[in-house]
């Protein structure tokens, strides 16, 4: 038997062309899909807008001072503002299906803080807060994407750590 050169440079052709359409294919589906989970994901930004120690007295020798929050004696009280923001393309709940399906958002303070109160500053959806020992959470029916809220929160620093306080932030109620 004899082999044809030709037909074997024909199917090679077409072989190759097969490939490099699969190829092409398989390019546009990973950009597609990437491009669809990266704007489906919930992407909310915090930024702490300002944190000072209120309860900071000078260093002079002899002078004693005492603070109380809300009746409570207190050595250490912060107080920071935040600023939240819904950073991606899409509403955050809403109808399954159309929109990303988160029922809140948590916030954590460092160790050694301890949450005194949290308060709802301005906010461009219909946000309620709720707080805990050391995080505080923000509830809502839709937010929508570019909404912010600015939370205003009072932690004591019971370990006396210092000059900052570090936020955490995760989701939950998903």
């Amino acid at each position: 038997r004899q082999q044809n050169p030709s037909a074997w440079k024909y199917l090679l052709r077409i072989a190759t062309i097969i490939g490099g359409v699969i190829a092409a294919a398989g390019t546009l589906l990973t950009f597609y899909q990437w491009f669809v989970s990266a704007s489906s994901v919930p992407a909310v930004d915090f930024e702490v807008i300002d944190s000072q120690c209120l309860t900071k007295v000078s260093d002079v020798p002899g002078l004693e001072s005492c603070f109380s929050y809300k009746g409570r004696q207190v050595r250490n009280l912060w107080v920071s503002k935040v600023r939240l923001v819904n950073t991606c393309r899409r509403n955050i709940i809403g109808t399954p299906g159309h929109d990303l399906m988160l029922s809140n958002v948590c916030f954590s303070v460092s160790q050694g803080f301890k949450m005194m109160a949290a308060d709802i500053e301005s906010c461009d959806f219909d946000g309620r807060l709720g707080f805990g020992t050391n995080n505080f959470f923000i509830a809502f029916s839709k937010w929508r994407p570019n909404q912010k809220c600015v939370v205003k929160i009072f932690c004591e620093d019971v370990l006396d750590l210092g000059d900052s306080i570090d936020l955490f932030i995760w989701c939950c109620g998903i």
